[in-house]
């Protein structure tokens, strides 16, 4: 919007360019990419770990979240909520995802703690 209404003069004369956005966006490319890796891992190993109550998504994602950005922390977690463990919450309380059933209480916190 403000590349349409406001003047060329003024980008100009702010020597406006792209190159801090393109640095951001080959960042996180670089980040989604190595995370493979240990999404990969929490698939296999995920459910070996015994975090599965909300308070520990909320705390660990809230730690990782610390010194990482929210994207790929909420994406590690949502991995290791989706793998296969013992749901003892109803199915109708479940989340449907390509992970697995993930509980929305485990959703909440995770969302709460990568924030």
């Amino acid at each position: 919007m403000s590349l349409a209404v406001t003047p060329r003069r003024i980008y100009i004369e702010n020597h406006f360019n792209f190159h801090a956005i393109t640095e951001v966006a080959f960042l996180f490319i670089g980040v989604f990419i190595t995370m493979q890796v240990p999404i990969e891992i929490l698939k296999i190993r995920g459910a070996t770990l015994g975090i599965g109550t909300p308070m520990q998504f909320f705390w660990l994602t809230g730690m990782l979240s610390s010194f990482l950005d929210n994207a790929p922390t909420y994406v590690v977690f949502f991995e290791l909520a989706g793998t296969p463990r013992a749901i003892t919450s109803e199915l109708l309380q479940n989340v449907a995802t390509v992970t697995g059933h993930i509980p929305v209480r485990d959703l909440l916190a995770i969302s709460c703690g990568a924030v």
